[in-house]
């Protein structure tokens, strides 16, 4: 009994913290509210080229891949390999 008291205590405890971890979430927050708002993605048209030219493989790839697993599953073991 005495065990599921100290147990309730800390658990409430936990729940409502001192002030100084309340404004040290407060800065964390605006902190990262502040990098964010400087945070520019960088992105140039030849970089977005070629992860489109990539993005495009690796759909090919996938497309070639679930018709391997549909044929194999169809009884094409050459599929499988």
């Amino acid at each position: 009994m005495i065990y599921l008291a100290a147990l309730l205590l800390l658990q409430s405890a936990d729940e409502y913290p001192d002030a100084a971890h309340r404004a040290d979430q407060a800065r964390t927050v605006e902190l990262n509210r502040r990098a964010a708002d400087r945070a520019v993605p960088r992105v140039s048209g030849a970089a977005s080229a070629d992860y489109q030219a990539a993005r495009r493989r690796y759909e090919k790839a996938m497309a070639n891949w679930r018709r391997r697993v549909a044929d194999c599953e169809a009884g094409d073991y050459r599929a499988c390999q």
